[in-house]
């Protein structure tokens, strides 16, 4: 257990760097030992036999493509698997997470108002995730994705409330209520990925909020939030 959760810090500490990160690409050098998170998010969606598919796939293909093949079996994608990976991080859904001490995922930035905001770090690499907190009164808000230097970014919305989160698929922008929460994170997933993990490209873009016009997305899935705590920059 303590082997396992050892590098959950280097995870949670640079979920921007390209999933799958390795040699130059990798700026801890340990990232790939946090993967087994990632694994545990596959089980917990699709039960343990997958993992042992997607094993003997990695005999068989190369790249991605095992994991591409591995997840069709179940009728799932790889962008879906790692956009759940990554929201489930940021309730630390895990069951070793008694383990993690007080680790989060690094909170790129917080809204506060309407406007047109900037990440403060330098972006988001390919399959990476930017947290975004959006500290905003209760209303409805059309959040929107601006100037981003790739077109394989995506949104999506978690909100806290106790011990249950909901999960809005945003898309390129959308429209949110946020009534009651405890906490909520907008994160910026780029979809973009190749099979060179070794050399990675960071993303740009501005997150534009206004005044709702349009009818509020309804929550997409909810997550078990029990372990969750808020979410801090480096």
């Amino acid at each position: 257990e303590q082997e396992a959760t050892r590098y959950v810090k280097y995870v949670f500490e640079y979920p921007e760097i390209c999933f799958g990160a390795q040699d130059d690409a990798d700026i801890t050098g340990l990232l790939m030992y946090g993967t087994w998170m990632f694994l545990q998010s596959l089980a917990d969606r699709h039960g343990y036999e997958i993992v042992r598919e997607l094993w003997e796939n990695i005999a068989v293909y190369d790249g991605w493509e095992a994991l591409i093949q591995t997840l069709a079996s179940y009728d799932d994608t790889l962008i879906q698997a790692v956009a759940r990976y990554h929201l489930q991080n940021i309730v630390r859904d895990y069951k070793y997470t008694v383990s993690f001490k007080d680790e989060t995922v690094w909170l790129d930035s917080r809204i506060n108002r309407m406007g047109t905001w900037s990440h403060v770090g330098q972006g988001v690499q390919e399959l990476g995730a930017n947290y975004i907190e959006l500290d905003l009164p209760n209303g409805i808000y059309d959040i929107t994705l601006q100037n981003a230097s790739h077109p394989d970014l995506y949104l999506w919305v978690m909100g806290v409330r106790g011990q249950v989160a909901d999960v809005y698929d945003m898309g390129k922008g959308s429209t949110l209520l946020i009534k009651d929460y405890d906490h909520v994170y907008l994160m910026v997933m780029n979809n973009r990925y190749d099979d060179n993990v070794s050399r990675c490209d960071y993303a740009t873009y501005q997150i534009s909020i206004s005044t709702g016009t349009r009818a509020p997305q309804t929550p997409a899935y909810q997550q078990f939030a029990e372990y969750f705590i808020p979410l801090k920059d480096r």
